[in-house]
């Protein structure tokens, strides 16, 4: 048994980091750690390492449930930093996807297809509204501003602040403007055409939020994020998991699963250790909580360690909505069936606030929109599915209400009323896209589904949310959670600090293990 950590007394002269959760911000914050020389343990609660960057296996078919594609992957951009700053093979690490409509949004009467490059879609959108050219190019340029500050902000998470770096103050006004204010406001100002605002907001279910919930700057930077292409995990994106979790083993890491945190001990306003649920003790100088900041503060420290702000923050937090998954390894080419390395947005109507309307109030949508994620065909390696076969992932927004009354419970033992749910709305989902696409679907070798619960299990995330906090405008840059926490010692990853998604969690290891670093 260890010293009480609590009374300050057992902490090694050696700078040992302790990292919590092992989702992508857990992972680059161990990995930037133990590149700094700390000695790190990584504790996960799940029996599998990787959160939503963890992949998974049915008869020879690779499922992500996590990552469907991403951006900035090129030299010099956010996620191949990551990678390569720890001299990891970052180019040959993901494959692009269709350049000329990596994303396709389709509506009643009209598909849309997102190429690579502002530029390019610019003049595909001014095409089919031509009467709004001025209005699309009013967003663009909105748009190219905002990649701009982005490009320096990326910058200063990986080298020294430089004098060139004060033209971010330039941008100040834009943020200042749009900091606080809904998607649906911006889309408001760039134009009053519905349909464009629609195609505008399309991707939508990237945060889980329609337009006039979500934050105007996270819409418009979701853009930004695919301006120079998208690309897909070689292998799937358990090759992110290996590639971060190799590397924290080879420096001497310790990498453990079913290591439930149960307390961050606190002593004198300083995180000194942890506390697992079976009562092990483990010391630190500093400590990473890569999990949702509202189990951090909410569970894991004791109320009188933190300040009652916080607390209110904490109590008044928004989880990010839910989805509802359909897993589907076929036994054909679906490139047969026209997909390709492209997802699919297919929406039955116009109005997304509308469409989301029903999940607000706990329902399912008698008509849904889904999300449609061939990722073998987006992989080169053929790893991902058997020779001639093919994975297909689909995914809609599913609210977490439905299924909250078997929360907590082993996801092989919620009973038979919970399987009848889950099925009847798989069942009815697959309806719904044999509809809307016929003949998609057959020679059915792997079929599963798969609630929001399946997130709170396998990812620890708060009412099954598949973002962290939702991105709404109270909830986004300076109003979302800090890297630096108001304790000692302790320092904040993952969705909860800088944003929803791969590259978001990844940058927020890198700043937490530096901050951390030279704390």
């Amino acid at each position: 048994m260890l010293p009480n950590l609590a009374k300050g007394g057992g902490m090694a002269a050696t700078r040992k980091a302790v990292v919590i959760g092992s989702g992508a911000g857990g992972l680059a914050a161990a990995a930037y750690l133990a590149k700094g020389g700390a000695q790190v343990t990584l504790l996960e609660r799940a029996p599998v390492i990787g959160g939503y960057i963890n992949s998974f296996n049915r008869k020879g078919y690779c499922f992500d449930p996590g990552v469907h594609y991403v951006g900035e992957c090129r030299p010099g951009q956010g996620i191949h930093r990551v990678f390569a700053g720890l001299d990891l093979d970052a180019d040959n690490l993901f494959c692009e996807l269709d350049r000329d409509g990596f994303d396709r949004y389709r509506f009643p009467g009209l598909e849309v297809r997102v190429p690579r490059g502002f530029g390019a879609f610019q003049d595909r959108l001014t095409d089919l509204f031509p009467s709004e050219k001025k209005n699309i190019e009013r967003f663009f340029a909105l748009a190219r501003e905002l990649a701009e500050a982005s490009r320096a902000m990326t910058k200063l998470s990986f080298q020294k602040p430089a004098l060139s770096d004060l033209t971010l103050l330039r941008h100040v006004p834009t943020l200042l403007r749009w900091g606080k204010a809904t998607y649906k406001q911006l889309l408001d100002w760039i134009t009053p055409d519905p349909k464009l605002q629609a195609v505008l907001a399309a991707n939508c279910g990237d945060y889980g939020l329609p337009p006039s919930r979500a934050s105007a700057l996270y819409g418009l930077m979701l853009h930004v994020h695919y301006s120079d292409g998208a690309f897909f995990p070689r292998g799937g994106s358990g090759r992110m998991k290996d590639k971060l979790v190799d590397y924290v083993k080879a420096r001497g890491g310790t990498v453990r699963t079913r290591a439930e945190v149960a307390e961050i001990i606190v002593n004198k306003r300083r995180a000194v250790g942890v506390r697992l649920s079976g009562g092990e003790e483990i010391p630190a100088d500093k400590i990473v909580s890569a999990i949702d900041p509202i189990l951090t503060f909410g569970k894991l420290i004791k109320a009188e360690h933190l300040p009652e702000r916080l607390m209110r923050k904490v109590n008044r937090t928004e989880p990010s909505v839910g989805m509802f998954y359909v897993f589907l390894g076929m036994k054909r080419d679906l490139r047969q069936h026209g997909l390709g390395a492209f997802d699919i947005w297919d929406y039955p109507d116009w109005d997304l606030d509308a469409m989301y309307a029903p999940l607000f109030a706990g329902r399912m949508p008698t008509v849904p929109a889904f999300f449609l994620s061939p990722n073998s065909l987006k992989d080169d390696s053929g790893e991902c599915a058997p020779k001639g076969s093919s994975t297909l992932e689909i995914i809609t927004v599913a609210p977490y209400e439905l299924f909250s009354k078997w929360d907590g419970q082993p996801s092989n033992r919620r009973g038979t009323d919970y399987l009848q749910l889950k099925n009847t709305i798989g069942d009815g989902l697959l309806k719904e896209v044999e509809r809307r696409h016929p003949g998609l679907i057959g020679d059915i070798e792997v079929q599963e589904y798969a609630t929001p619960l399946s997130n709170s299990y396998w990812a620890g995330a708060v009412r099954g949310g598949s973002y962290g906090p939702a991105m709404t405008p109270n909830q986004v840059g300076p109003f979302r959670f800090q890297t630096a926490a108001p304790i000692r010692n302790l320092f904040l990853a993952g969705a909860g600090v800088f944003g929803g998604g791969v590259s978001p969690s990844l940058a927020s290891g890198v700043v937490a293990a530096r901050m951390a670093l030279r704390d």
